[in-house]
Protein backbone atom coordinates (compact mmCIF):
# COMPACT_ATOMS: atom_id res chain seq x y z
CA UNK A 1 0.00 0.00 0.00
CA UNK A 2 1.40 3.29 -1.43
CA UNK A 3 1.59 6.83 0.42
CA UNK A 4 -0.17 9.50 -1.72
CA UNK A 5 3.54 11.32 -2.15
CA UNK A 6 5.38 7.98 -2.81
CA UNK A 7 7.64 8.03 0.08
CA UNK A 8 6.25 5.33 2.04
CA UNK A 9 4.71 2.00 1.93
CA UNK A 10 3.45 -0.77 3.97
CA UNK A 11 4.27 -4.05 2.80
CA UNK A 12 2.36 -7.07 3.46
CA UNK A 13 4.08 -10.93 3.08
CA UNK A 14 1.77 -13.81 2.48
CA UNK A 15 3.61 -15.00 5.70
CA UNK A 16 2.13 -12.39 7.51
CA UNK A 17 4.31 -10.09 8.26
CA UNK A 18 3.96 -6.62 7.78
CA UNK A 19 6.76 -4.09 7.29
CA UNK A 20 6.47 -0.11 6.57
CA UNK A 21 9.03 1.19 4.95
CA UNK A 22 10.49 5.14 4.66
CA UNK A 23 11.71 5.55 1.03
CA UNK A 24 13.76 8.79 2.17
CA UNK A 25 15.34 7.52 5.16
CA UNK A 26 15.80 3.94 3.99
CA UNK A 27 14.21 2.73 7.36
CA UNK A 28 12.27 0.02 7.74
CA UNK A 29 9.34 -0.65 11.20
CA UNK A 30 7.89 -3.93 11.86
CA UNK A 31 3.81 -3.47 12.14
CA UNK A 32 1.82 -6.27 14.08
CA UNK A 33 0.99 -9.33 12.01
CA UNK A 34 -2.93 -8.99 13.14
CA UNK A 35 -3.20 -5.65 11.21
CA UNK A 36 -4.63 -5.89 8.12
CA UNK A 37 -6.49 -3.41 5.28
CA UNK A 38 -3.76 -0.20 5.43
CA UNK A 39 -4.80 2.74 4.10
CA UNK A 40 -2.87 6.08 4.03
CA UNK A 41 -4.34 9.07 4.50
CA UNK A 42 -3.66 12.25 2.00
CA UNK A 43 -0.42 13.62 3.46
CA UNK A 44 1.05 10.59 4.34
CA UNK A 45 1.70 11.13 7.71
CA UNK A 46 -1.41 8.31 9.00
CA UNK A 47 -2.55 5.12 8.79
CA UNK A 48 -5.89 3.32 9.07
CA UNK A 49 -6.20 -0.15 9.35
CA UNK A 50 -7.97 -3.09 10.66
CA UNK A 51 -6.14 -5.10 14.13
CA UNK A 52 -7.77 -8.41 13.87
CA UNK A 53 -6.92 -9.47 17.66
CA UNK A 54 -7.75 -13.11 18.67
CA UNK A 55 -10.23 -11.97 21.28
CA UNK A 56 -13.23 -10.28 19.29
CA UNK A 57 -13.24 -7.35 22.16
CA UNK A 58 -10.01 -6.19 21.33
CA UNK A 59 -10.69 -5.87 17.74
CA UNK A 60 -10.51 -1.90 16.58
CA UNK A 61 -10.50 0.31 13.44
CA UNK A 62 -7.71 2.11 14.18
CA UNK A 63 -5.22 4.97 12.99
CA UNK A 64 -1.41 5.59 13.90
CA UNK A 65 1.72 7.16 12.82
CA UNK A 66 3.00 5.04 9.81
CA UNK A 67 5.38 3.26 12.22
CA UNK A 68 2.72 2.21 13.97
CA UNK A 69 3.45 5.16 17.13
CA UNK A 70 0.34 7.16 18.46
CA UNK A 71 -2.02 4.51 18.10
CA UNK A 72 -5.82 5.49 18.27
CA UNK A 73 -8.68 3.16 18.63
CA UNK A 74 -11.50 4.19 16.26
CA UNK A 75 -14.32 1.79 16.10
CA UNK A 76 -14.47 -1.60 17.88
CA UNK A 77 -15.03 -4.13 15.26
CA UNK A 78 -16.28 -7.32 17.14
CA UNK A 79 -17.64 -10.06 14.99
CA UNK A 80 -17.87 -7.23 11.93
CA UNK A 81 -14.23 -7.26 10.65
CA UNK A 82 -15.60 -8.81 7.64
CA UNK A 83 -18.20 -6.25 6.61
CA UNK A 84 -15.74 -3.05 6.86
CA UNK A 85 -13.22 -1.71 4.04
CA UNK A 86 -10.65 0.43 5.22
CA UNK A 87 -10.21 3.53 2.64
CA UNK A 88 -8.76 7.09 3.82
CA UNK A 89 -10.64 9.74 1.60
CA UNK A 90 -8.33 12.57 -0.28
CA UNK A 91 -10.65 14.76 1.23
CA UNK A 92 -9.45 13.74 4.74
CA UNK A 93 -12.91 12.91 5.85
CA UNK A 94 -13.66 9.32 5.70
CA UNK A 95 -11.28 6.44 6.71
CA UNK A 96 -13.70 3.50 5.83
CA UNK A 97 -16.83 1.91 4.77
CA UNK A 98 -18.89 -0.28 6.78
CA UNK A 99 -21.61 -2.37 5.88
CA UNK A 100 -23.70 -2.55 9.41
CA UNK A 101 -26.14 -0.04 8.03
CA UNK A 102 -30.61 -0.33 8.25
CA UNK A 103 -31.98 -3.26 6.81
CA UNK A 104 -33.93 -1.48 4.03
CA UNK A 105 -34.72 -4.56 2.00
CA UNK A 106 -35.78 -5.12 -1.49
CA UNK A 107 -32.13 -5.93 -2.35
CA UNK A 108 -30.69 -2.30 -0.77
CA UNK A 109 -28.16 -1.86 2.28
CA UNK A 110 -26.77 0.96 4.09
CA UNK A 111 -23.46 1.55 3.73
CA UNK A 112 -22.24 3.55 6.85
CA UNK A 113 -19.11 5.94 6.92
CA UNK A 114 -16.51 6.44 9.13
CA UNK A 115 -14.88 9.76 10.24
CA UNK A 116 -11.85 9.46 12.65
CA UNK A 117 -13.51 11.75 15.07
CA UNK A 118 -16.72 10.11 15.18
CA UNK A 119 -18.57 12.03 12.32
CA UNK A 120 -21.91 11.17 11.80
CA UNK A 121 -21.84 11.31 8.02
CA UNK A 122 -25.16 10.32 6.23
CA UNK A 123 -24.98 6.63 5.13
CA UNK A 124 -25.21 5.28 1.21
CA UNK A 125 -27.97 3.80 -0.52
CA UNK A 126 -26.54 0.55 -2.55
CA UNK A 127 -28.71 -0.90 -4.67
CA UNK A 128 -27.59 -4.54 -4.58
CA UNK A 129 -24.78 -6.75 -2.60
CA UNK A 130 -21.37 -7.10 -3.22
CA UNK A 131 -20.54 -3.48 -2.07
CA UNK A 132 -17.01 -2.48 -3.19
CA UNK A 133 -15.63 1.60 -3.55
CA UNK A 134 -13.28 3.37 -4.91
CA UNK A 135 -12.59 7.60 -4.24
CA UNK A 136 -12.29 9.94 -6.81
CA UNK A 137 -9.16 12.12 -7.18
CA UNK A 138 -10.15 15.03 -4.73
CA UNK A 139 -12.85 12.41 -2.75
CA UNK A 140 -15.82 14.56 -4.37
CA UNK A 141 -17.74 11.68 -5.68
CA UNK A 142 -17.54 7.53 -5.32
CA UNK A 143 -17.51 5.00 -7.35
CA UNK A 144 -18.81 1.79 -5.88
CA UNK A 145 -19.85 -2.02 -7.90
CA UNK A 146 -23.01 -3.61 -6.69
CA UNK A 147 -24.81 -6.60 -7.46
CA UNK A 148 -28.44 -6.86 -8.31
CA UNK A 149 -30.67 -9.65 -8.84
CA UNK A 150 -32.26 -7.89 -12.39
CA UNK A 151 -29.01 -7.41 -13.53
CA UNK A 152 -28.31 -11.28 -13.13
CA UNK A 153 -25.92 -10.74 -9.78
CA UNK A 154 -23.78 -9.24 -11.86
CA UNK A 155 -21.10 -6.01 -10.94
CA UNK A 156 -22.41 -3.09 -11.94
CA UNK A 157 -20.99 0.73 -11.90
CA UNK A 158 -22.33 3.56 -9.51
CA UNK A 159 -21.15 7.19 -8.97
CA UNK A 160 -22.18 9.33 -6.15
CA UNK A 161 -21.30 12.56 -4.47
CA UNK A 162 -19.16 11.74 -1.59
CA UNK A 163 -18.24 15.14 0.00
CA UNK A 164 -20.44 17.41 2.63
CA UNK A 165 -23.32 18.23 1.63
CA UNK A 166 -23.58 15.86 -1.69
CA UNK A 167 -22.62 12.89 0.59
CA UNK A 168 -25.13 10.26 -0.89
CA UNK A 169 -26.41 12.08 -3.23
CA UNK A 170 -26.87 12.42 -6.72
CA UNK A 171 -26.65 8.53 -7.56
CA UNK A 172 -25.95 7.32 -11.15
CA UNK A 173 -25.92 4.32 -12.78
CA UNK A 174 -23.04 3.75 -15.15
CA UNK A 175 -24.34 0.85 -16.85
CA UNK A 176 -21.19 -0.66 -16.82
CA UNK A 177 -20.95 -4.49 -15.63
CA UNK A 178 -17.76 -4.44 -13.99
CA UNK A 179 -16.12 -3.87 -10.19
CA UNK A 180 -14.84 -1.07 -8.87
CA UNK A 181 -11.72 -1.83 -7.44
CA UNK A 182 -10.66 -3.00 -11.54
CA UNK A 183 -10.78 0.89 -12.60
CA UNK A 184 -9.26 3.67 -11.94
CA UNK A 185 -9.74 7.78 -12.46
CA UNK A 186 -8.17 9.82 -15.07
CA UNK A 187 -9.36 12.57 -13.60
CA UNK A 188 -13.18 13.99 -11.95
CA UNK A 189 -14.95 13.74 -14.77
CA UNK A 190 -13.09 10.39 -16.47
CA UNK A 191 -12.28 6.65 -15.76
CA UNK A 192 -10.60 3.74 -16.70
CA UNK A 193 -11.90 0.30 -15.78
CA UNK A 194 -10.98 -3.27 -17.13
CA UNK A 195 -14.31 -4.57 -18.06
CA UNK A 196 -14.74 -8.44 -18.32
CA UNK A 197 -15.82 -9.56 -22.00
CA UNK A 198 -18.52 -11.88 -20.40
CA UNK A 199 -20.09 -12.51 -17.22
CA UNK A 200 -22.18 -15.12 -15.73
CA UNK A 201 -25.19 -14.90 -13.53
CA UNK A 202 -23.98 -14.61 -9.91
CA UNK A 203 -20.42 -13.53 -10.70
CA UNK A 204 -20.83 -10.35 -8.64
CA UNK A 205 -21.52 -12.26 -4.96
CA UNK A 206 -18.33 -14.44 -5.82
CA UNK A 207 -15.93 -12.27 -8.13
CA UNK A 208 -12.84 -14.94 -7.94
CA UNK A 209 -15.45 -16.99 -10.78
CA UNK A 210 -14.35 -14.21 -12.97
CA UNK A 211 -10.42 -14.51 -12.46
CA UNK A 212 -10.06 -16.45 -15.69
CA UNK A 213 -12.58 -14.04 -17.76
CA UNK A 214 -10.09 -11.64 -20.51
CA UNK A 215 -11.58 -8.20 -19.52
CA UNK A 216 -11.17 -5.20 -22.44
CA UNK A 217 -9.85 -1.30 -21.12
CA UNK A 218 -13.04 0.57 -21.35
CA UNK A 219 -12.70 5.15 -21.00
CA UNK A 220 -16.04 5.81 -18.76
CA UNK A 221 -17.20 9.80 -19.59
CA UNK A 222 -18.70 10.63 -15.85
CA UNK A 223 -20.38 13.57 -17.64
CA UNK A 224 -21.83 12.40 -20.21
CA UNK A 225 -21.76 8.89 -19.71
CA UNK A 226 -19.70 7.85 -23.37
CA UNK A 227 -18.45 4.45 -23.06
CA UNK A 228 -15.07 4.16 -25.12
CA UNK A 229 -13.30 0.80 -25.79
CA UNK A 230 -9.37 2.01 -25.34
CA UNK A 231 -7.88 -1.67 -26.13
CA UNK A 232 -7.80 -5.35 -25.20
CA UNK A 233 -4.05 -6.91 -23.58
CA UNK A 234 -1.89 -8.20 -26.44
CA UNK A 235 -2.97 -11.51 -24.39
CA UNK A 236 -6.14 -12.35 -22.71
CA UNK A 237 -5.90 -11.95 -18.97
CA UNK A 238 -7.88 -10.47 -16.12
CA UNK A 239 -7.17 -7.36 -15.31
CA UNK A 240 -6.40 -5.57 -11.83
CA UNK A 241 -4.46 -2.84 -9.88
CA UNK A 242 -5.22 -0.29 -12.44
CA UNK A 243 -3.35 3.04 -12.14
CA UNK A 244 -2.63 5.93 -14.65
CA UNK A 245 0.35 7.53 -15.06
CA UNK A 246 0.40 11.34 -13.75
CA UNK A 247 0.45 12.77 -17.25
CA UNK A 248 -2.18 10.56 -18.12
CA UNK A 249 -0.55 8.82 -21.20
CA UNK A 250 0.45 5.16 -19.66
CA UNK A 251 -2.14 2.53 -17.91
CA UNK A 252 -0.24 -0.08 -15.44
CA UNK A 253 -1.66 -2.66 -14.04
CA UNK A 254 -1.25 -6.21 -13.07
CA UNK A 255 -2.99 -9.42 -14.58
CA UNK A 256 -3.71 -12.21 -12.76
CA UNK A 257 -2.76 -14.86 -14.93
CA UNK A 258 0.97 -13.93 -14.08
CA UNK A 259 0.68 -11.81 -11.68
CA UNK A 260 3.28 -9.36 -13.73
CA UNK A 261 2.63 -5.86 -14.01
CA UNK A 262 1.95 -4.45 -17.57
CA UNK A 263 2.15 -1.05 -19.03
CA UNK A 264 -0.56 0.40 -22.01
CA UNK A 265 0.04 3.25 -23.89
CA UNK A 266 -3.01 5.69 -24.05
CA UNK A 267 -1.33 8.11 -26.25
Amino acid sequence: TWAPRQSRAILAFPDGANVSYDFDTKQQVSLPAHWEQFSFSPSGEQIAGLNIALDRENRWLFASDPDGKNLQSIEALGNYANRVTVSWSPNDQVIAFSRTGNDIGGERQQILLIGKNGENFPGLVVEGYGFQPNWSPNGSRILYSAARSDNDYKPALWIVGGSGNTMGANRQLLRVNTWANKCTFASEEALYCAVPIVLDRGVGLTPALADTVPDTIERIDLTTGARTTVARPETDASVHDLSIAPDGSRLYFTTKQDGKLHEMKLR
